[in-house]
């Protein structure tokens, strides 16, 4: 999970083509919230977890770090809004639901982990794949649509 979330960073900063970023991204966000639920039978979450979804994170400020100097400001102002505001609520949001289940006890917070494991790796991880290559097998299309 972390590890993707790393060549998801270096994918975006290497490449400039932002159909591949918006194709990962939610593959990205997926895993960070997946290690955050993942680790709901331990009393605290723990910085590797907090490290992973700020790196997610920072995806949105290299996007709009990037955007801004190519002068497109409204896709800066975009990403600051996701950086500032979407990001920190989701963490908060996903956080809190992950304390709520603790607070039912460790059986919950067990069966909260099994439950995501299973749905992250069977029903997530699967559709977000295809989604993200039937978005990007578009781009490889020439102008006029018909396959080369």
């Amino acid at each position: 999970m972390v590890g993707f979330t790393v060549l998801y960073l270096i994918i975006e900063v290497v490449l400039e083509s932002e159909q591949v970023g918006r194709s990962f991204s939610p593959l990205s966000t997926a895993a960070a919230v997946f290690h955050i639920w993942m680790t709901a039978e331990e009393a605290s979450v723990r910085w590797s977890v907090k490290l992973h979804f700020v790196a997610h994170a920072s995806s949105a400020a290299i996007i709009g770090i990037r955007a801004l100097c190519n002068g497109d400001y409204g896709d800066a102002l975009r990403m600051l809004i996701y950086f500032i505001v979407f990001y920190p609520g989701l963490y908060k949001a996903v956080t809190r639901f992950r304390s709520s289940v603790r607070a039912h006890g460790n059986a919950s917070a067990a069966k909260l982990a099994a439950v995501s494991f299973v749905a992250f790796w069977t029903a997530v991880v699967p559709v977000i794949l295809y989604l993200a290559a039937d978005s990007l097998g578009t781009t490889l299309l020439p102008p006029d649509g018909a396959p080369t």
